[in-house]
């Protein structure tokens, strides 16, 4: 999807084959500490296991299990899992020719098929089902006869209707495991399968949406141009200085909000402002429209803030237009050494200006405010905002003014 409506932040709903691996690597990991636990545990309380051939067979298995682990993000599933299933096998398989019915590992029986169908199809768990059944089938075989025997003498392992109820209990239990888990395979893919379709129409939706916000900031940015562009007609036709300087004025005005819509067009976020070059090309309009007497002004800024939100950047756009010019007209008396300086900054999430230029200062700040459109403006906008703010007006002009984001 483009980038440019911001979708790539956006996450699909995860395939069934993610959802599984999760699900193998938290049961091998957990698998693995218990069975340690279990090895540890037998090797105290039965000293016929300790050092007996399933005991160092059972270490290799327990060692197989947790590199599997260790490289799980090395292995595909179905790889994964094949080897899994192989050392849980053999370690079932182990455990029953050692000890029989009794064996304390013989649930390890339904775990086989629960993993087979985590990555495999019914056919395949099925098969691996019937291969368990055998195995117990043949070894119980092997006990019946006498063939082999138990490392822990126990008459219960001669008596074929144990084998037989023990055996029909494992093989139900795996059967029924098995059954169980391809419905759940069924529902799981039918169920991803419809959220993937509902996200793929909520995208279609949400790029037409996207597509619309953009076209009507573009409209509203066109409209606000002709509106200032009529208006710099009315100033061409006007040859009272005054009366120039005030339309002006409401040029300005109009250009820093239709400037905040031309860089929402523009943006990939219709919610955020790039700070510095929104208040960069605020400032050069000013000057270039401000300064009639050609006076040569520098303009520095300090902007550590990256964004601002459409609701701050309009009132802050204006705030800033009118002090501009209220430099540009008022403060400066020589064409040199003019300055105005710009910083913001952000502090857990508080949001702080200074605005300065080193002209000449205000005298009488009550007196000069009381009277001027533009800091009634300020005023109304710094508390539209709530913002704390404050004048110093004695060595050139600085309003610095907080806010919360």
């Amino acid at each position: 999807m483009d980038d440019k409506f911001g979708f790539q932040d956006i996450k699909f709903w995860e395939p069934i084959s993610v959802i599984k691996e999760r699900v193998l690597d938290r049961t091998l990991l957990y698998g693995s500490l218990l069975a340690f636990f279990a090895f540890v545990t037998a090797s105290f309380v039965s000293p016929t296991y300790a050092f007996s051939p399933g005991f160092y067979f059972d270490i290799g298995s327990l060692s197989g299990l947790f590199i599997v682990y260790a490289l799980r993000n090395r292995l595909n599933l179905r790889i994964k899992l094949a080897i899994v299933i192989v050392f849980v096998f053999l370690i079932f398989l182990t455990s029953l020719a050692q000890y029989g019915t009794v064996s304390t590992q013989l649930t390890l029986a339904l775990l086989i098929p629960f993993l087979t169908i985590l990555a495999f199809n019914l056919r395949t768990a099925l098969l691996v089902l019937l291969g368990v059944a055998l195995t117990f089938t043949l070894i119980a075989y092997l006990y019946i006869n006498g063939i082999i025997e138990s490392l822990v003498l126990n008459p219960l392992n001669e008596l074929q209707t144990l084998w037989v109820t023990t055996g029909i209990v494992l093989f139900v239990a795996c059967a029924i495991i098995v059954l169980i888990m391809n419905r759940y395979n069924l529902e799981m893919n039918l169920v991803i399968k419809k959220l993937k379709k509902r996200d793929d129409d909520l995208l279609g939706h949400l790029e037409e949406k996207n597509v619309m916000i953009q076209e009507i900031h573009h409209r509203v940015k066109n409209n606000l141009a002709v509106v200032s562009g009529l208006l710099e007609l009315q100033v061409l036709n006007i040859e009272n200085s005054e009366q120039k300087n005030m339309l002006q004025k409401s040029v300005n005005r109009i250009l820093s909000i239709a400037k905040v819509h031309e860089m929402l067009y523009q943006s990939d976020d219709f919610n955020k402002i790039p700070l510095k070059d929104y208040l960069d090309e605020l400032t050069r309009t000013v000057i270039n429209s401000m300064n009639s007497e050609s006076l040569d002004i520098k303009y520095e800024n300090y902007i550590k803030t990256e964004f601002l939100s459409v609701n701050k950047s309009v009132p802050l756009g204006i705030i800033f237009n009118e002090l501009i010019t209220n430099s540009i007209k008022y403060a400066f008396r020589n064409n040199r050494d003019n300055l105005i300086e710009i910083t913001v900054l952000e502090n857990d999430g508080v949001f702080h200006a200074v605005y300065k230029d080193n002209g000449v200062g205000i005298d009488d700040f009550d007196k000069a405010t009381s009277k001027s459109l533009g800091f009634s403006l300020i005023n109304s906008l710094l508390s539209q905002i709530d913002a704390d703010y404050k004048y110093h007006t004695n060595e050139g002009f600085e309003l610095s003014f907080s806010f919360s984001l």
